[in-house]
């Protein structure tokens, strides 16, 4: 059995405040008792390093877990096809995260609890683990690519001011929330959905929310690293697929377009498997685009604007005192719909 040896560290700086992770993966056993490790760790005999940024309102804890989820994820791609179930030493130096991994340690924590799922989800993927916990001086590698992650802005996968004239509606499992939604594209693939990590931990579980849910979450393509809108930034914890019903347009009430009888045009709903991105604590339940592909039907239906009350009714108090939104309103020209939906 091969021998591999993954460091993983987080950054945050203030605490809470932005966050970024670092890890580097070595083969054979490279860790000891000594400080530092010896022989002395050289990042060009890593087989394996990443980096990458988190959300804005990290904890050091929350930073740290982020590492070892992408230190994980970077050591099963890179030893899938060559060595899918070696011996793998998780080296850190958090405390919290390795006894909580080692289970000598649980927590109540929500948002904990949720990346220690995916964390031991992705665990699954190896065979024998250890957990070494290690002084903070001999994790030097990863400290260094979280800090110079922390510094940069590569990966960012921008929100785009969602549509202010309306929202629409999301029901998984029978539980229907509100979401935002845009009628363009969102990052650099043409759309993302996304779930609010809180909203998802609290599905039932039989419409496939609950923690069981972040062991099911898959990595996010290589461009979808985080959400930014003003001034936060939200780390995208992985791709999941729900059964979904999400509606769209239809006539607000008391509006010209409900005609005689107080009955307008019906909102457009299409029931469908959507993929969403999870992305820790993202300010509102949901966000929902028409350019996700299993969302087609309802830019091909004709999209009524205003079927559900302004986005600042619903979103209040958040909406005003987020500093995640945007100051700008962005009204799409009603010449680009249809007047009524089906």
């Amino acid at each position: 059995m091969s021998v591999y040896t993954l460091f993983f560290d987080g950054a945050c700086a203030p605490n809470p405040g932005p966050g970024a992770w670092g890890a580097v993966l070595f083969p054979g056993d490279r860790v000891s008792d000594d400080e530092p490790p010896v022989p002395p760790l050289r990042i060009r005999d890593a087989v394996w390093a990443g980096s990458g940024l988190l959300g804005t309102s990290c904890t050091s804890n929350v930073a740290e877990y982020g590492g070892l989820i992408g230190g994980l994820r970077g050591a099963a791609a890179k030893l899938r096809d060559a060595d899918p179930r070696p011996l793998l030493h998780v080296v850190g130096d958090s405390e919290v995260v390795l006894t909580q991994l080692s289970g000598t340690r649980n927590t109540t924590a929500p948002r904990l609890q949720a990346l220690h799922a995916i964390a031991s989800h992705l665990l699954s993927h190896f065979g024998t683990i250890s957990i070494v916990p290690v002084p903070r001086g001999a994790n030097t590698l990863a400290d260094i690519l979280a800090g110079a992650a922390l510094r940069s802005t590569w990966g960012e996968v921008p929100l785009l001011r969602p549509c202010l004239l309306s929202t629409a509606r999301l029901t998984v499992g029978g539980v229907t929330t509100p979401a935002t939604h845009d009628l363009g594209s969102l990052g650099a693939e043409g759309g993302v959905c996304m779930l609010d990590s809180r909203w998802l931990r609290g599905l039932p579980s039989d419409a496939g929310g609950g923690l069981a849910a972040f062991r099911r979450l898959r990595r996010p393509p290589p461009h979808m690293v985080t959400v930014v809108g003003r001034a936060r930034r939200y780390t995208i914890l992985g791709m999941v697929h729900l059964e979904a019903v999400v509606a769209l347009g239809g006539a607000n009430p008391g509006s010209p377009a409900e005609g005689r009888r107080g009955r307008g045009p019906r909102p457009v709903r299409v029931s469908t498997s959507v993929n969403f991105a999870v992305v820790d604590e993202l300010p509102v339940p949901a966000h929902v685009t028409t350019a996700d592909a299993s969302l087609e039907r309802l830019w091909d239906a004709g999209i009524v604007m205003g079927g559900v009350r302004p986005i600042q009714a619903v979103f209040e108090p958040l909406y005003a005192q987020d500093p995640f939104w945007l100051d700008q309103n962005s009204y799409y020209p009603s010449s680009l719909f249809l007047s009524e939906g089906n």
